[in-house]
């Protein structure tokens, strides 16, 4: 009888090679431009904001004259004081113990199971805090919807800030109001050519201006990277 691999299924092995390959962007340039340095950078925070001095206005006293001819009227820096109230950005994940201990070592698992969520929430809220800086800064929205439809499925404006999985909060932009839309509603597809986004529920969104927000985020992100205050959950 010829032996096929039908036959010898029983003693062949899976052939498992590399390291995990991540396919979304992870690259964050808007924090890599920005300039690190202590100063300015303060431990006495708490109450109800911060307090910011600020330079706002440049000094006008510059002139170019002939010789001997009267130079402009002096002029002086501008300077302001801003209050900014502070802002809380959390990342959370759950992981059982056996998990912890039965995908940790090399021969368990390609990457150990906890320092995959714990590395990999850290990289995302490095993504997020960029989408936060890029964004909608008045008040949080990562896209609006661009269609008055009753259907799981619209399409908005952009889908650049939007992941499948994401859970989100479709209200109306000016007043909160979910009239029309939803909250909590999970990202189940996304389809960047149409510019199509599947909710996991039926919406109709009314002719006023919708957007869609990270679930509970509306007004309380970042109004710019400031602080992050990173928590973690076993």
């Amino acid at each position: 009888m010829t032996a096929t691999m039908t036959t010898v299924n029983a003693i062949l092995k899976e052939v498992y090679e590399g390291q995990i390959q991540t396919q979304m962007s992870d690259e964050v340039v808007a924090l890599k431009r920005i300039e690190r340095t202590s100063a300015g950078v303060v431990d006495t925070v708490g109450g109800k904001y911060v307090t910011f001095p600020i330079r706002v206005r440049r000094n006008a006293g510059i002139s170019y004259r002939a010789e001997n001819v009267a130079l402009a009227a002096p002029g002086r820096q501008g300077y302001a004081a801003v209050q900014i109230g502070l802002k809380y950005g959390y990342g959370r994940f759950e992981v059982t113990g056996q998990t912890m201990e039965l995908a940790e070592s090399n021969y368990q698992a390609f990457a150990s199971a906890m320092d995959g969520e714990m590395d990999g929430i850290k990289r995302d809220l490095a993504k997020d805090e960029a989408r936060i800086t890029y964004g909608n800064v008045s008040n949080g929205a990562m896209t609006f919807i661009n269609d008055t439809a009753t259907s799981a499925s619209h399409v908005v404006l952009s889908v650049q800030y939007l992941t499948i999985g994401d859970v989100v909060d479709v209200l109306i932009a000016s007043t909160g109001s979910a009239t029309g839309g939803g909250t909590a509603l999970t990202i189940d597809n996304i389809v960047e050519s149409t510019l199509t986004v599947t909710f996991s529920a039926s919406i109709g969104p009314t002719a006023t201006t919708m957007a869609i927000y990270r679930t509970g985020n509306r007004l309380l992100e970042l109004v710019t990277v400031c602080w992050s205050l990173l928590v973690f959950s076993r």
